[in-house]
């Protein structure tokens, strides 16, 4: 019964989050014909092609990581190494979020103050 619905919340959060980590920002064909002439276009296109999808995948397993330690610490059933393991799952997934939102501010500021 536990299972079952641990794993119904992580598949309907994955349905919830998932979608944005798979947006496509750039096809095949832009990649190919994108021409860099200067390294403003080259830092812009990596900002935005490889480095935001990346950091919404990382961010949507943080809290994927972080629902699933709530979920195993309330339904651990009084078992204190389960519950242990819970709130060591929940605190990975708010340090995965945190690093995760402070890497992407850091990308958005370096952009910003170069003007890429």
């Amino acid at each position: 019964m536990i299972r079952s619905f641990l794993t119904s919340t992580i598949v309907y959060i994955a349905y919830l989050l998932l979608p944005q980590a798979a947006y496509a920002l750039y096809t095949i064909n832009d990649i190919k014909t994108t021409s860099f002439t200067d390294i403003s276009s080259f830092v812009s296109f990596i900002i935005g092609a490889i480095f935001s999808p990346l950091v919404t995948i990382f961010i949507s397993l943080g809290v994927i990581a972080f629902v699933y330690g709530i979920a195993k610490y309330v339904y651990s059933g009084g078992d204190a190494k389960q519950r242990e393991q819970g709130r060591k799952m929940m605190v990975y997934g708010i340090v995965a979020i945190f690093v995760m939102v402070s890497f992407w501010g850091l990308a958005k500021l370096i952009a910003n103050t170069f003007g890429f």
